[in-house]
């Protein structure tokens, strides 16, 4: 992790992006800055004990996007680059929107499979 602090607004929103090694990539979360120093801090279980998460950390000093990469689990299927990138409070709604969009056809594949009930 760098030595250097991070320029982060503890109250303001990011975007998390998560790339896996094979190319996955997990949706877009958005996190307040307190919680992303909290990611970014975060430790992993491993076979010898506990790793920081993100072993590598570093801040664009041009564009404040923060990228960590993270190696630390046992299972080489979990490792992964994430950027966290400050976002506007238009981009959160919109965020929020698509979030809202995909659990609406969750419960909808879920009814229609009869996985839910009418309480």
């Amino acid at each position: 992790m760098s030595d250097q602090p991070f320029n982060i607004d503890l109250y303001g929103i990011y975007a998390e992006s998560i790339v896996f090694l094979n190319g996955t990539q997990g949706r877009t979360r958005p996190f307040l800055g307190s919680v992303v120093l909290e990611r970014i801090a975060s430790t992993t279980y491993t076979d010898t004990g506990e790793e920081r998460t993100y072993g590598t950390v570093v801040q664009d000093q041009e564009t404040d996007v923060i990228t960590g990469t993270s190696t630390a689990s046992p299972n080489p299927r979990a490792h992964h680059t994430a950027t966290w990138t400050r976002i506007r409070d238009d981009e959160f709604r919109a965020l929020q929107q698509e979030d809202a969009r995909r659990w609406a056809k969750v419960r909808q594949a879920a009814a229609s499979a009869g996985l839910t009930s009418s309480t």
